[in-house]
């Protein structure tokens, strides 16, 4: 005698199972907007590419080694408040650096970097950050590209770079930070990260 139970259960699991696999069918939201960032926004994601190893090196010769391992391009869909349908969707950008010449329980072991544009529809500004430990900067990445920001060149060991932006991180009381947190961070559209500093004063150029 077969469990009617336990065959109820499975039916509505497969029946559950197959609308999510015809989600977009039964929500039919294929031309709902999708908020993508612009060209210019956008180039500055150009400089994370997967498996590029990046180096830096600080005043007393030793040198940090992090390697892309993952970058991806995504969407997310949002505003169905009163349905699981999204009525809109917001394009990202991620990249991962993972450090390979430390340990796996150093507390950079990771780098992040995450950028999506404005959603008008759901009231979300534009977000640009990267993520080194603890330690997040924001990046206004979309005052530059539109103009109301203004980057100066600035030079950093052996290279100069042409328009650098800085972004400083301040921890939020009562968060304690040790001197190997990373305190402030320099970024180019055309190589990302270019030199970071730590709390304790201990400047890394990149290579």
């Amino acid at each position: 005698m077969p469990n009617l139970g336990f065959a109820r259960y499975l039916f509505i699991l497969l029946a559950t199972l197959g609308m999510l696999t015809n989600c977009k069918e039964i929500c039919d939201n294929e031309d709902a907007p999708t908020y993508a960032l612009t060209e210019g926004q956008s180039e500055w994601s150009k400089a994370f590419t997967k498996n590029d190893v990046w180096r830096f090196r600080n005043g007393n010769g030793y040198v940090r080694t992090y390697r892309i391992t993952e970058t991806k391009t995504y969407s997310e869909g949002g505003g169905g408040k009163n349905s699981f349908c999204a009525t809109n969707f917001t394009e990202y950008f991620n990249a991962t650096l993972e450090r390979t010449d430390s340990t796996a329980n150093s507390i950079d072991k990771e780098f992040r970097f995450l950028i999506s544009p404005a959603n008008l529809t759901s009231n979300k500004p534009f977000h640009a950050k990267v993520f080194m430990g603890i330690s997040d900067f924001t990046l206004p990445i979309d005052q530059v590209e539109d103009g109301r920001l203004t980057l100066a060149p600035a030079t950093f060991g052996s290279r100069t770079y042409p328009a650098v932006l800085e972004s400083t991180y301040t921890p939020i009381p009562p968060l304690v930070v040790l001197p190997t947190y990373v305190a402030r961070i320099f970024f180019t559209k055309a190589d990302g990260i270019v030199r970071f500093e730590d709390f304790g004063g201990t400047v890394w150029d990149r290579l």
